[in-house]
């Protein structure tokens, strides 16, 4: 989290050398100015391998194939340019409805169409990049 509040509360942990690895949901950091601090820790945990990535809003299983998530894909290869990810995850689920961004991702019907339409979209990650990708599995992921 980048607020301050976060870092005031954590602070000492990560100065004690209690912090064993750091998750960061890069693309909520994208088009935002993010504090120094939050970049020495990225940088730190990042090259002792140490830095777990997670995505938001890829939209890994939207309908329709879309601009944003092609322009996500270009946003996390240059994200790779900057840190290097242990390993990096995200949402099973949508969330490319419009205005409803800072909500949760919603479920899908388990159904042929909607499996391969996932395996399409995680191929896609995977051409981007060879960090190891892994699903945020939610309670809901699969609704029949």
């Amino acid at each position: 989290m980048p607020e301050i509040e976060f870092f005031q509360a954590t602070r000492q942990f990560f100065e004690a050398g209690q912090v064993d690895v750091l998750e960061w949901s890069f693309d909520v950091g994208w088009g935002r100015s993010l504090p120094g601090w939050l970049g020495e820790l990225l940088v730190f945990f990042s090259d002792r391998d140490r830095l777990f990535g997670h995505g938001v809003s890829y939209s890994l299983l939207s309908a329709k194939w879309q601009l944003p998530q092609a322009q996500w894909l270009e946003r996390y290869q240059a994200e790779l340019q900057k840190y290097h990810y242990h390993h990096i995850s995200e949402h099973f689920g949508w969330m490319g409805a419009g205005n409803f961004y800072h909500s949760a991702p919603l479920s899908v019907p388990l159904t042929p169409e909607t499996l391969a339409m996932g395996i399409d979209r995680l191929q896609n990650l995977a051409r981007v990049s060879s960090t190891p990708i892994g699903l945020e599995n939610l309670a809901f992921a699969w609704n029949r």
